[in-house]
């Protein structure tokens, strides 16, 4: 069942182009391209050619348009000016003279949690990996194997956040298993939240970071979105879907309630010096959000910072005052920025991600 469209303008000196475009729903469009090869062609054959590419191409697209589905529904909104990269934000290549420690040793290491002099961090193979005086050794496994490729994280986890109380405990978020406790000497894991519970009636689907009272009483934590899981994260920012969430996990009485929902992208998570807010990474819309825990304010949320030059990622406190924030790609005045461009533009974004299943022959479903 193949259809077959062809395109042809006979030239002098011709060369055969084909473009062959495979449907996964076994349709299959060739289009076959004539065009002149020969350095001495006239004008009027590089045009007749460029013309005949370009009704290829369009035919091309609209092909995809009419017979692919797409694997998001894209909102339509608009980011503030990027900000220009002057005063604070000169660029400057101070991260390029950081040393690489353990390079090629941990893959895919997220956040990082101290403990005295050691550290922990957790990696894409699902290991929780202690740093100590220099040496790694894995102290827990949270899902089942097989593990190391983007397919098996669901079963085999991927932890993110990690935590650590003033009392010596360690806490792990793993995107897809849940928030779980981890002895830092023998490594017996506990689950306290686990993936499967439904809060407030919406399931997880993006279990993203976490931080935790000094007394070790409550954990609060991030669920990026219900719709789409980790290893679909840019389907996520490139649909602008609001369904992240930042929730509250009481130790004592293991009750979770949501803080706070309507989030895009719920990232990183910081409690602030004084215990009496948090601030939550809101990746997609470039901007950090505070929300109280305390005082007259208590319950209510605003933006602590807003159009940021990228998307933010991980937050963490300087010991300078203030906050280390990651970011993942750059928004600025100076250069070129893909998100700010697609942003408006629904239709667009849906085009993209229809030619890249097909160029990838690959499947990529929100969670039902």
């Amino acid at each position: 069942n193949s259809h077959e469209i062809l395109l042809s303008s006979e030239f002098q000196g011709c060369k055969v182009v084909r473009f062959i475009f495979e449907f996964q729903s076994k349709w299959s469009l060739q289009i076959v391209v004539i065009c002149g090869w020969h350095l001495c062609c006239r004008f009027k054959v590089v045009v007749g050619t460029c013309f005949t590419l370009f009704l290829a191409v369009a035919a091309l697209l609209a092909a995809v348009w009419i017979f692919v589905d797409s694997p998001i529904e894209p909102l339509s909104f608009r980011y503030p000016d990027c900000p220009s990269l002057v005063g604070p934000l000169n660029l400057n290549d101070k991260l390029q003279h950081a040393e690489h420690l353990f390079e090629g040793k941990l893959v895919g290491a997220e956040s990082i949690a101290t403990i005295g002099d050691i550290f922990y961090t957790g990696t894409a193979d699902g290991k929780i990996i202690k740093i100590d005086n220099g040496k790694l050794s894995t102290i827990a496994t949270l899902g089942t194997p097989p593990c190391g490729q983007p397919e098996h994280e669901p079963n085999c986890g991927r932890p993110l956040g990690l935590c650590a109380s003033a009392l010596g405990k360690l806490f792990v978020v793993d995107a897809y298993l849940g928030v779980f406790e981890v002895d830092p000497n023998t490594g017996e894991t506990a689950v306290l939240v686990p993936a499967t519970l439904m809060v407030e009636g919406q399931k997880f689907g993006f279990l993203n970071d976490l931080t935790i009272l000094d007394n070790g009483s409550k954990i609060y934590f991030t669920d990026s979105s219900s719709r789409w899981q980790r290893q679909h994260n840019c389907f996520l920012v490139m649909e602008g879907t609001c369904d992240g969430r930042l929730l509250e996990y009481d130790v004592n009485t293991k009750i979770t309630h949501v803080l706070l929902s309507g989030l895009c992208f719920a990232n990183g998570v910081e409690l602030s010096p004084a215990e009496d807010h948090i601030l939550v990474c809101e990746t997609t819309m470039a901007r950090i959000i505070r929300y109280y825990i305390k005082g007259k304010k208590k319950g209510q949320h605003e933006v602590f910072a807003e159009n940021l030059p990228g998307l933010p990622d991980n937050i963490s406190p300087s010991s300078f005052g203030g906050y280390w924030v990651g970011l993942a790609t750059v928004r600025s005045r100076e250069a070129f920025s893909i998100v700010d461009l697609l942003a408006p533009h629904p239709w667009l974004k849906k085009l993209m991600f229809k030619v890249h299943i097909q160029y990838t022959h690959s499947e990529h479903k929100a969670i039902p």
